[in-house]
């Protein structure tokens, strides 16, 4: 079946739009677990912290930020590393 231009262009945004859509999951699942993690293990994860792990919007540095969540010995440890990220 030959598809016209217009429905390529269509498909191709449709396409475009669901990478997007998983991308932006990725990110809110990425943050969510880190902020899961750090209430977990230190109790009350103050807003800065919050504010700072929700700007994040680049799926490798969650990532390295769910590893430090994981790995850190203290709040204040986290939040140094996070200022360097």
């Amino acid at each position: 079946m030959c598809r016209s231009t217009l429905e390529e262009w269509y498909i191709k945004g449709i396409k475009a739009g669901e990478r997007k859509y998983e991308r932006e999951g990725e990110i809110k699942r990425g943050i969510l677990n880190i902020l899961k993690i750090l209430n977990i293990r230190f109790k009350k994860v103050p807003r800065s912290i919050s504010r700072a792990v929700n700007s994040y919007k680049d799926p490798i540095a969650l990532d390295s930020l769910l590893e430090l969540a994981i790995t850190c010995k203290s709040l204040a440890e986290f939040e140094q590393n996070l200022a360097h990220r």
